[in-house]
This record gives C-alpha cells, structure tokens and sequence, in this order.
C-alpha cells in the first residue's frame, strides 16, 4: 500500500455504496483524512463513515450536492478544520433507464444536475483550497458510456460525456497551478 496518501485531505462525493464506498475504503486504508460529502441515503454515508474511522479521520456531511448554498456551506466547515484540500473526487452520480422518447425535462435536469451541475460548482467552490496544496488533484468518474453510448441511457451518456469534456478543459485550465486533473 501506498504512503503518499497519509494525511492528505480527500473529499470524496457518491460515497454511500458501489464504487464511492470502495474509493473510501482504499483512501482509508492509505491513511487519508477523508470527508465524505453529499449523498440522499444518510444512512448508507453513515455506515460508510464508520467503516472507514476505523482506519482514519473521516467525516460525513450529508446534503444535497445539486444546491449550491449546501456546498459553499460544507466548503467552509471544511476548511475550518483544514487549510489545504489534496484531492477532490467527484464520484455521484445517477442513471436513468428510459427511452429518449419518454425524458421528461424533470428526469434530464435530475441526472444533468447531479452528473454535471453538482461536480462543476463543487470543483469551483473547493480550487482555492486545491491551490495551497502540493500535490493537488481532481478526479472526475465519468463512464465508459461517455464513448459509447448505451440503449435506453441517452441522458446518462450525454451527462457523462459532458463530464469527460468538462474534465479535459479543466485540465488544460489548471495544469500550470499545479493541480493535475
């Protein structure tokens, strides 16, 4: 197992179950000092949240990460406690199985609001404090459906190819404060 993660400050959002709970777990097991943030399913990030204190510091703060003012909010508790965040995985996200017919404009803000919207401002809101950091980092889950693109999950691929692009541009946008993306 790698060192090069004791201490360093993760926020980690989607992180009550599948790939989030697993991401959480490892970056315990390496010693981060990890926040958990957003997530509709309390009690999911809870069970999360003492299955990785058992390796390291690590806090949860539940909400809603389509809301902007839940995210400045969360930004400050967070760096009351912390001067510099290190890295910043946008991981929630939501899928939808449904013909493109029958999208409502309700079923497509949804998914674009939380696999676009939520990682876009909460990466804006979190960069001041990525740029004190050393080895600041973004990762960005998209999918492999961004490049193929699946039946019945037109929002969700259009969601995360936008994602995939997005994180193209920050990257070409950052690299020279030195935050890799």
């Amino acid at each position: 197992m790698s060192n090069n993660l004791i201490d360093k400050v993760v926020i980690l959002t989607g992180a009550g179950g599948g790939i989030g709970r697993a991401a959480a777990l490892k970056l315990a097991q390496s010693q981060a000092k990890l926040i958990l943030l957003g997530g509709n399913n309390r009690e999911k990030l809870e069970q999360t949240r003492v299955m990785a204190s058992e390796y390291t510091f690590c806090t949860a703060l539940p909400g809603d990460l389509t809301d902007l003012e839940f995210i400045k909010s969360a930004i400050r508790k967070i760096t009351e406690t912390f001067s510099a965040v290190d890295v910043l995985i946008n991981n929630a996200g939501t899928a939808i199985n449904t013909p493109a017919a029958e999208i409502t404009p309700e079923l497509y803000d949804r998914v674009m609001n939380i696999n676009c919207k939520a990682p876009f401002f909460l990466t804006q809101q979190v960069l001041p404090y990525l740029k004190k950091s050393s080895s600041a980092t973004i990762i960005n889950i998209a999918s492999v459906v961004a490049h193929a693109g699946y039946p019945l999950q037109s929002v969700y691929a259009a969601s995360k190819h936008a994602l995939l692009g997005w994180t193209k541009s920050l990257a070409s946008e950052y690299y020279k404060e030195n935050i890799r993306v």
